[in-house]
């Protein structure tokens, strides 16, 4: 995702909180090897798509990025 590229993950744990499926990336279930395989083969179909997909999915990163992290974990402190 920080390169800019959408992924395919599985619909499982705390996945769901950063891969939204159909915006920068795709969920799958677990063992849906049917699925799995059809979501590739639309990525690789459709440049825009995977274009769109991989521009979320480095925003979606960088929301993530370790001082971003601290600084609401800081705002969070302090208003306590």
């Amino acid at each position: 995702m920080a390169q800019g590229k959408p992924v395919i993950a599985t619909n499982v744990g705390g996945i769901p909180d950063f891969v939204k499926d159909g915006v920068n990336g795709f969920l799958v279930n677990y063992g849906d090897v049917e699925t799995l395989a059809n979501r590739m083969l639309v990525l690789l179909a459709d440049d825009n798509l995977r274009r769109k997909m991989g521009e979320n999915a480095r925003i979606t990163a960088e929301e993530y990025q370790w001082d971003k992290i601290i600084d609401k974990y800081e705002k969070v402190k302090q208003g306590l």
